[in-house]
């Protein structure tokens, strides 16, 4: 007749999955600080087969990677290589997917990738980066996986730029005073005459 009379409780210890969760909610919090204060933004790719072009590689790129370019979120630039091939410079694209591929293919893991590339916004402008990365090798060298960031280094290579145009302004400059100086010594020496 729905009259209860008796009453079964079951408890279970769950301190340990409390404490657990709150360390990972904890390294979560210190990872998305992190991520929001670097320079640098995170990307990393899963490498099938030892292939870096095999078409199942598993790519993230991080939030900072993508506001880096003017893009939002996995819609505007997903998951996936040609969202960062599509954005290298015509001039740039050949030399970094060769670093790239000597990198990954070396098993011996001597050879870095560490380079300066172009990468156009979604605005269209061009701007420079440093790329770096490092890659997890299996058995024999086999690359697995790879990670690596970019950092935007335009400020830093207009000023080179500058420098090397101003340095080249200056040599101009001195070698005008030279042949004023010349055509100076030339005219004292004719009117001494």
């Amino acid at each position: 007749e729905g009259i209860p009379y008796r009453f079964v409780v079951s408890g279970t210890n769950i301190d340990e999955q409390e404490k657990a969760s709150q360390h990972l909610t904890s390294y979560m919090t210190r990872y998305n600080l992190i991520n929001q204060a670097l320079v640098e933004a995170p990307w990393d790719m899963t490498v099938i087969d030892g292939d870096p072009f095999h078409a199942e590689n598993v790519f993230w790129w991080s939030p900072q990677f993508r506001d880096s370019l003017g893009f939002q979120d996995e819609r505007d630039f997903p998951n996936i290589m040609s969202s960062w091939t599509d954005q290298l410079h015509p001039d740039d694209l050949e030399a970094t997917m060769n670093l790239m591929t000597t990198h990954l293919l070396d098993y011996s893991g001597q050879t870095p990738f560490e380079m300066a590339y172009r990468l156009r916004l979604k605005s269209g402008e061009y701007r420079w980066f440093h790329a770096s990365g490092k890659t997890l090798r299996g058995e024999g060298g086999i690359p697995l996986r790879i990670a690596g960031t970019i950092r935007d280094i335009t400020m830093e290579k207009n000023k080179e730029q500058n420098i090397i145009e101003t340095t080249a302004r200056m040599e101009e400059l001195s070698a005008s005073i030279n042949e004023l100086v010349n055509g100076i010594s030339t005219i004292t020496v004719h009117a001494q005459q």
